[in-house]
């Protein structure tokens, strides 16, 4: 139901706040992600209208697969440089994350990796970009 929804985004939301402060104490990045879910579409709809459908209780039908819409990624780093551009490259999928944690942490990915998400600046020295100090925005 919509408010075991709410109460679930809300849980996360001060878990993702303990976290982020905790990384920002020891100086880490967080890269954060998700998988499809549907919180955000959570009813099916009727494909001309737009409108929910309704179940035989006249209630909004559930929707149980989950939905397409682009999933979230952020790069939290509060000791962000300007290594990297804030935008992170569009286009891009979950498994462009390998390759972003690998950078992060101050090596280059291997050629077969799905590109990172990060773009760099042109702001970093070649030190500063192969270092494990490097950060992303």
């Amino acid at each position: 139901d919509f408010q075991a929804v709410v109460c679930g985004i809300e849980a996360m939301d001060i878990q993702i706040g303990r976290l982020a402060r905790t990384i920002e104490s020891v100086g880490g990045i967080m890269v954060l992600s998700a998988d499809h879910g549907n919180s955000d579409d959570m009813y099916e709809h009727d494909k001309k209208t737009g409108k929910a459908l309704l179940d035989k209780d006249g209630k909004p039908k559930a929707k149980t697969s989950h939905s397409l819409n682009p999933v979230p990624c952020v790069i939290y780093d509060p000791e962000c440089k300007g290594e990297y551009n804030a935008e992170l490259r569009p286009g891009l999928g979950i498994s462009s994350l390998a390759a972003t944690c690998v950078e992060l942490l101050g090596y280059k990915a291997p050629s077969d990796y799905d590109p990172s998400v990060l773009s760099p600046t042109g702001l970093a020295t070649e030190a500063q970009a192969t270092s494990p100090a490097a950060r992303a925005c």
